[in-house]
Order: structure tokens, then sequence, then C-alpha cells
């Protein structure tokens, strides 16, 4: 009788550091539920979330969209890079709600509703997360769906679409930052 050999996964990032960072969460959400500060639930409280943390450990795997031997954990991300992303997304949130407020005060209501389509390869499944998000966040767009790599935005007019797919079929400054945050340039 021959033994399949079980393919190793390769674990991007530091399972003890996202075991830490999910500890302190769980720790956190306990002493804002008990509102209780005592030794006791101190000590309770802290070994409770250490147990649920290292139990549900394995459903914080992210296998890779691309290769079934990598997994991604979901804390472990380039923090600094991602603050820097918020910062330039909220800048671009403000200017779609200049654009939605002009739109909705034209007496002509010049919407023009288009559906449209792009491809970002990413290899991290937190990357299309954010990338998902981030478009749905901005005013006038919103995402319907992500499979594989393509993506499906409903826009509110044909400029907001073109600023996410263009038709030169250059990538969207979006898509670049995102991709620039894990490394997918």
């Amino acid at each position: 009788m021959k033994k399949k050999k079980k393919a190793e996964s390769i674990i991007i990032g530091s399972e003890l550091f996202q075991m830490v960072i999910v500890a302190i969460i769980l720790f956190g959400f306990w002493l804002m539920i008990s509102g209780q500060f005592s030794p006791r639930y101190l000590i309770v409280g802290a070994v409770t979330s250490v147990a649920v943390t290292f139990i549900t450990r394995p459903l914080l795997h992210m296998p890779s969209t691309k290769s079934q031997s990598k997994i991604y954990l979901p804390f472990c991300v380039p923090y600094f890079r991602i603050f820097k992303y918020m910062i330039w997304l909220f800048r671009e949130i403000v200017k779609a709600n200049i654009y939605m407020i002009k739109i909705i005060l034209d007496p002509k209501m010049p919407i023009d509703p288009v559906i449209v389509k792009f491809k970002k390869r990413m290899d991290n499944p937190a990357a299309h997360a954010l990338l998902g998000n981030s478009i749905a966040l901005t005013p006038g767009t919103l995402t319907i769906e992500i499979e594989d790599d393509t993506y499906v935005i409903h826009a509110i007019t044909k400029e907001a679409g073109e600023t996410l797919a263009r038709p030169d079929g250059s990538e969207a400054e979006i898509a670049k930052k995102v991709g620039g945050i894990f490394d997918n340039e």
C-alpha cells in the first residue's frame, strides 16, 4: 500500500505575530463587552482570548488565489503601506463625493450607468478584498463581483467607469496602488 505524500504548504507571514494580534483584539473585545477590570475577570478574559485564538488558528489561513501551496495570513500585511493607501483613498473618496454632488445638483442629471470589467492579477486574497472594498467605498461605483482576477463594477457614469477600466487598457490608479501594497505590480 502506497502512501500519498501530502504537499507542504508555505505560510506567508508570521503565525505567531498573527496569533498575538488576534488575541489582543479578542481581549480588547472582552474588556469592552464585560466592562469588568478586576484581576479575576482580566485573567479569565486573557486565558479565553488565547484559547480561542489557538483553537481558531486554522480558520485564518487564506489559500492563495494562484497556488495551492501558498497560504496567507490576514493580519500579516504591510500596515504602513496600508496606512498610506488609506490616506490616499480618503482623498479619492472626497473627490468622488464632490463629483457625485455635481451630478446630483445638475438639472440634467447626467447619469449614464455602465458595467465595466477589468482584470487585476494578485495572489493574496486580502489584496482582492481590499481592492473590491475600496471600489465599493468610493461613491458612484460598486463592486458587483470578483471572480478569479476579474472585477465586475457598476459605475454611475461612463467617466466614473473609465477611471477603473480604461479604454486604452492601462491599469487604473487604484488597482496599481493596491498591487503595490502587496508587491503585485
